[in-house]
């Protein structure tokens, strides 16, 4: 189970306020007071971004590359969903962290994902539905596709998952052979 605590951004509070500065020509300043979530779609890919008070540039936050997106999902659509999403918890004052782990895409499935939800308590996950809110699902192609996600990994860069293994190896040696066991 992987988890990012989205604390260590401060605490989550209410919408982008902005406040009004005077510089010595009185040009206003727009600066934000409060957390806020957004959709950048002019981003290659589109990119939920953060504003953080003090900072007067948004953070890129999740960058949707389609290489970790299921193949029915939409990098743009899941861009704004999120971004609603965690901008209406920031409003409502909310404190929550994101945490993934591998599961059933649904119950009649066989498909594995990985489901990236909010919890409110660093020992919960995804599995745990009455305690945790779906945000996205992605695919298992990397071996740590919500980490390079959230760390704004480019694909390229992630690892991917580990090739199937053929088991326990017996070596035998190279000159004649008679196991113990043969009865002739």
């Amino acid at each position: 189970m992987w988890k990012l605590a989205l604390t260590t951004l401060g605490a989550i509070a209410m919408a982008l306020q902005p406040t009004v500065s005077l510089t010595q020509e009185t040009t206003p300043e727009i600066v934000p007071t409060k957390i806020a979530f957004a959709c950048d779609q002019k981003a290659e890919p589109p990119t939920t971004v953060v504003s953080i008070p003090g900072e007067k540039e948004p953070k890129p936050f999740l960058r949707w590359y389609s290489e970790y997106l299921l193949p029915e999902d939409s990098a743009l659509e899941l861009c704004q969903q999120v971004a609603q999403k965690l901008q209406a918890k920031s409003e409502r004052g909310e404190k929550y962290e994101l945490a993934a782990s591998q599961q059933l895409k649904d119950k009649d499935s066989v498909q594995r994902v990985w489901k990236v939800c909010l919890v409110t308590n660093p020992e919960d996950d995804c599995t745990k539905s009455s305690i945790s809110e779906d945000l996205f699902s992605l695919n298992t192609k990397y071996k740590e596709t919500p980490k390079c996600m959230i760390e704004n990994t480019h694909p390229e860069s992630c690892k991917p998952p580990l090739g199937p293994t053929r088991g326990y190896l017996m070596s035998i040696p190279a000159d004649d052979y008679t196991p113990t066991w043969w009865p002739f």
